[in-house]
């Protein structure tokens, strides 16, 4: 339990917000079920690795940006105030 606690305070120091919360079961869907159930066995495990690679703000905003211009020139073509402004 040591080990986990001092994994998080790394993790907190280096700017990562954790935040654990109870998720209600999706009962009788089997898809969920199954996750349900990976994830515990998952969490169970004393040899499970966790590796994780830390994506920089400054790419998430990037990506963000043109995914949002993408949209509004498709926007852009499809409406019909096009003709009368350009």
């Amino acid at each position: 339990m040591e080990e986990i606690r001092k994994k998080v305070a790394s993790l907190k120091k280096n700017g990562w917000q954790i935040m654990f919360s109870w998720v209600k079961a999706h009962l009788g869907v089997y898809g969920n079920e199954m996750a349900d159930n990976e994830a515990k066995e998952a969490a169970r495990s004393t040899s499970t690795r966790y590796e994780y690679t830390r994506i920089s703000k400054s790419y998430l905003y990037h990506v963000a940006a043109e995914e949002a211009k993408q949209k509004w020139q498709a926007e852009w073509i499809t409406s019909y105030k096009v003709a009368a402004t350009r």
